[in-house]
């Protein structure tokens, strides 16, 4: 088998057999973190041969052969889903209990799509996994009294993804993570975010929300993939104002806030690099994602994001 290229000159022992006299066999490796590894065809050969003779059995002369599964094969097969998204959450204003709406909007999407979607409860994971391997990232989070940074490893991994043409979408209160308005914000403040998520929640500022409550949405943009074929609906929700940020956004749908007396923009979408970005300030709570009209717009929001209808 042909050797693996490495980035260290004479490499390093990544792979190591053992055989014992009572004829016991063993093979470790440290490789595999990522499952793109596998596109390697004499990668894939070395772990079946490890595997294979480890096992006690004769190992092919030309080695053990076998087919690389893409992502979309294997996704398939193990959930009867063609695509990934990955939901990032784990922590969030008191609230907003991401414990009770991360598997409704799993369930939302997964019900309505051909997407499964994991759900991560570190935000670090932007780095630790494989981003390649999902067509959108979903944000429920926000770094709630927390005032650690996010890592330049996740930071620059996240913007790579979108920039390459990930899809993002960013729900209610997400808006307001790494700012340094947030309370006990520390060094979190992330002026980049700013930039990804174009209407942000600043404290600092007027932002705010109508009182909890039911209200009437009404779609303002018909014409979009994400909310063609939705009609108004009503839903039990708070209803954000004053989201800070000035850069360009196509707006989709708007309800009358009773404090402003305003009709305020409720969703939007836009481009960051060459991602495609889906934002909603709906979201608060169970109920808010109990409502038949927003977990539709979800499921054609995600496709719309991880360009399904390209």
């Amino acid at each position: 088998m042909p050797a693996l290229g490495g980035r260290e000159e004479g490499g390093n022992t990544v792979a190591w057999a053992v055989e014992r006299q009572d004829g016991g066999r063993g093979f470790s490796t440290t490789m595999g973190h990522f499952y793109s590894n596998w596109k390697n065809a004499n990668y894939r050969k070395m772990i079946l041969n490890g595997i294979v003779w480890a096992a006690g059995a004769d190992v092919p002369t030309s080695g053990v052969e076998a087919k690389f599964y893409e992502d979309e094969e294997v996704t398939q097969h193990l959930y009867q889903k063609s695509r990934k998204a990955l939901l990032l959450t784990g922590n969030h204003h008191p609230a907003h209990p991401w414990q009770e709406t991360s598997p409704l909007i799993k369930s939302a999407i997964e019900s309505n799509s051909d997407f499964y979607v994991d759900i991560s409860t570190n935000i670090e994971n932007l780095s630790q996994y494989d981003l390649d391997d999902y067509d959108a990232l979903i944000l429920n989070y926000a770094n709630w009294e927390d005032p650690n940074q996010l890592s330049d490893k996740s930071k620059d991994s996240f913007v790579n993804y979108l920039n390459q043409g990930g899809g993002l979408m960013v729900l209610h209160f997400a808006n307001g993570a790494f700012h340094s308005s947030l309370p006990n914000a520390g060094e979190s403040d992330w002026p980049e975010y700013r930039e990804i998520v174009r209407r942000i929640w600043d404290h600092d500022a007027d932002s705010g929300h109508d009182k909890y409550g039911e209200f009437s949405v009404h779609i303002s943009n018909s014409k979009h993939p994400i909310t063609s074929g939705v009609k108004d609906f009503s839903t039990f929700d708070e209803l954000y104002f004053n989201q800070k940020g000035d850069q360009p956004i196509v707006p989709l749908f708007s309800a009358r806030s009773t404090v402003t007396g305003k009709d305020e923009p409720l969703a939007w979408v836009y481009n960051y690099g060459e991602g495609r970005v889906f934002q909603t300030l709906l979201g608060h709570d169970a109920k808010s994602f109990s409502t038949p009209e927003f977990q539709q717009i979800l499921s054609n929001a995600i496709n719309w994001v991880g360009r399904d209808n390209d």
